[in-house]
């Protein structure tokens, strides 16, 4: 299936005691994988994606398929169940061969990615090679809850 979907306007939900936690903005988007932001079948089986982005923000957009950018514009491509996007006031890190995504004091933090690694090693059934360390307030810093996504390799 070959589907072109187009959105305008705002993207503002609230949650966790009254914080934002999916938003769209000049220089800053969290689309999380768990919010129908895109049609979806609702169910865990892994689905091949390709997803062609025009955004005018200034960020970078990270997602947890693979991704090649032009100015402007970003594809992404991969299997998995879901899809998330993200943009702001965010880095991407590499350490110890895994791909670290959020706020840069969250993902400059050695002991907090050691953290989140021991915990991938624990949880997962499937190799995990990246994380998204989200959601984001409207400002581009964490909020208190801090959650990781763990991707696993493609």
């Amino acid at each position: 299936i070959k589907m072109n979907i187009s959105y305008s306007g705002i993207i503002n939900t609230i949650w966790l005691q009254g914080k934002q936690t999916f938003f769209v903005r000049n220089n800053a988007l969290y689309l999380g994988d768990f919010f129908e932001w895109y049609p979806k079948l609702n169910d865990a089986n892994p689905k091949e994606y390709t997803l062609n982005i025009k955004y005018a923000g200034k960020n970078k957009i990270y997602s947890n398929l693979n991704s090649e950018d032009t100015e402007g514009a970003s594809t992404f491509q991969g299997k998995s169940s879901e899809i998330f996007l993200i943009s702001g006031n965010i880095i991407e890190r590499s350490f110890r061969g895994y791909s670290f995504i959020g706020n840069e004091e969250y993902v400059n933090n050695d002991k907090q990615c050691e953290t989140w690694i021991n915990i991938a090693q624990r949880l997962s059934s499937g190799e995990v090679k990246k994380f998204a360390l989200v959601p984001f307030d409207k400002s581009g810093n964490s909020i208190i809850y801090v959650g990781a996504y763990l991707y696993p390799a493609q």
